[in-house]
């Protein structure tokens, strides 16, 4: 804020404000910064591209449907421009844009929330996969409720395994303090770090561990510190587990290999240890599985993210407690 007042023209003070505002969950006065950040003059297009995708994900978790897909068209108009450019931002390529992407998916398949009937919220916390579901009605038991995404962007397992204070560690605590008015939460984290090139498996080759017991102390860490946080608060917290992965058959290596093999051990052990601290697990990789331990794709938004058409299988017919 002093940054602003000493530079009204960085574009960055304006930037930076904002996305700590939405990792406090503070959207509204996050989205004013941006948008005061995009009358600026001068703004180059990386920074415009992450303005704008920020501003349509602050208008998913909210839950404005009327400018979500007008946020998009500027969004995707801006990735359109930046295609044709030579750009080494690999944080615009691998973050913004692939939520633009996710978002388009989305988009068309969600539900708008009614206008005629508030049910009563249930919040549900995580990275990009609480998005899926975003304002969707459910029946939990036998009543009517509205699930209200608490987006961590980037989150992981690991970020709330680790002994040290980190942003999402921070978010996380921030966040809840909007969302006490539900007995029930849902949790998805852990996706990001079952991905081919990045978290555990890349974590275990570098520092020569057996990825199942690096999977086993992530989990218990990640729990312990959700419990530690949420059990207070809410009565009964449903853990989501991750999908089976969809595999490009033509490129199939011995990573592709061990990742399945991973996922399915991360689910169980995931399973039992929700199980022991006598919550609900959502078995999400039951549901997507095929004979072959792969991704059956009849329930997913995209390569990663489930369809929110699935959402009332899943709570039917896939928990365990």
């Amino acid at each position: 804020k002093k940054t602003i007042q000493l530079f009204p023209k960085l574009d960055i003070a304006y930037i930076n404000l904002a996305n700590l505002l939405s990792y406090k969950g503070e959207l509204e006065k996050s989205n004013e910064l941006y948008l005061r950040c995009l009358n600026l003059k001068d703004i180059d297009i990386n920074k415009k591209i992450d303005i704008e995708v920020n501003i349509l994900i602050n208008r998913l978790v909210t839950g404005d449907f009327k400018t979500i897909a007008k946020q998009l068209i500027k969004a995707k108009k801006l990735i359109k421009i930046k295609s044709i450019e030579i750009t080494k931002d690999t944080k615009v390529k691998n973050s913004s844009i692939s939520y633009a992407n996710f978002i388009e998916q989305l988009f068309p398949l969600l539900k708008e929330k009614s206008k005629e009937k508030i049910h009563k919220k249930v919040p549900h916390i995580g990275e990009s996969h609480c998005l899926a579901f975003a304002h969707q009605e459910i029946i939990l038991d036998s009543k009517i409720r509205t699930i209200q995404p608490v987006l961590i962007q980037g989150g992981k397992a690991w970020h709330f395994c680790n002994t040290q204070p980190n942003k999402w560690k921070n978010s996380l605590t921030e966040q809840v303090k909007h969302h006490k008015y539900s007995d029930e939460v849902f949790i998805s984290f852990g996706e990001i770090d079952c991905r081919k090139n990045e978290g555990i498996l890349s974590f275990s080759k570098k520092n020569n561990k057996d990825h199942i017991k690096v999977c086993k102390e992530t989990i218990k860490g990640y729990l312990n510190h959700m419990e530690s946080v949420l059990k207070e608060l809410y009565k009964k917290r449903y853990y989501f587990g991750i999908p089976a992965p969809i595999i490009d058959c033509v490129l199939t290596d011995e990573i592709d290999l061990k990742r399945k093999q991973m996922i399915e051990s991360y689910n169980l052990i995931l399973k039992e240890e929700v199980i022991s601290h006598k919550c609900f697990f959502v078995d999400v990789y039951g549901l997507t599985k095929n004979n072959n331990k792969e991704n059956n794709k009849l329930f997913m938004c995209d390569s990663i993210h489930l369809s929110p058409n699935c959402l009332s299988l899943l709570i039917n017919k896939y928990i365990c407690q």
